[in-house]
């Protein structure tokens, strides 16, 4: 085989195994979409679901329900953002007349990174904190199985005027199967008011297992480095 038909050779071997390695790791990284799902109970009633998305973004917007209006709840996670990362960073809720308890619950299911004990950081805001509230409890969950509205506590803050915290806490092992993560609000009220709170999960620290797009660029990288060599050895001989 002549220099010029061997150096084509293994350039076009060298783009097959790119456009390989990208194909794979966009389709693991597709199937990764998780389900973002938002939840309601009042007085201690039974759990409501109010719908979910696998889009990566599911809101509610201007909904009446029973005491209290929903003005908007939204829940963010992946493939929006990088798993298992959960934002829900726009929790508006008006309550009318009367004492009444909201539980407010979004889950993201589907999650399958990291794996592992791990380190998950808990952030709690409350922003707007007027009439007649009592107070606000902002919790965060792991569940193995994969469930909706809980699982095994994270950590938790109580608010009864604005403040933000956060905590870092290790989850239960994860994995091989999904497991899902959900935050709960519980807003306690006496009358007429306004609250405006959020709820981010995160890693709490680095982690050594590579995400989909870090793999991507190995593997383009790995690529462009095996076609230099093999370009340099061909100039050599």
């Amino acid at each position: 085989m002549g220099r010029g038909l061997f150096r084509t050779a293994i350039e076009r071997g060298v783009f097959f195994l790119a456009v390989a390695i990208f194909v794979l790791v966009t389709a693991v990284s597709s199937a990764h979409a998780d389900a973002i799902s938002i939840g309601y109970s009042i007085d201690g009633g039974a759990i409501t679901s109010l719908g979910s998305s696998i889009t990566g973004n599911f809101s509610v917007t201007g909904t009446a329900i029973g005491a209290f209006t929903f003005n908007n709840i939204s829940g963010t996670g992946s493939p929006i953002l990088s798993e298992p990362q959960l934002s829900t960073s726009s929790l508006n809720v008006q309550s009318g007349a009367g004492s009444h308890t909201l539980n407010v619950f979004i889950t993201e299911q589907g999650l399958s990174f990291p794996s592992g004990v791990n380190s998950f950081l808990s952030s709690f805001n409350s922003q707007t904190f007027s009439g007649s509230i009592s107070s606000v409890l902002e919790q965060t969950f792991i569940d193995t199985t994969n469930g909706l509205w809980g699982g095994t506590s994270l950590a938790s803050a109580n608010f009864t005027g604005i403040g933000s915290t956060s905590s870092t806490n290790n989850s239960p092992s994860l994995g091989p199967n999904p497991y899902s993560e959900t935050v709960e609000y519980t807003i306690t009220t006496y009358g007429v008011g306004n609250v405006n709170d959020t709820i981010d999960i995160n890693l709490g620290q680095a982690t050594s297992v590579p995400e989909p797009s870090t793999l991507v660029l190995t593997g383009f990288g790995l690529s462009g480095l095996l076609l230099l060599v093999s370009k340099r050895r061909l100039n050599i001989a």
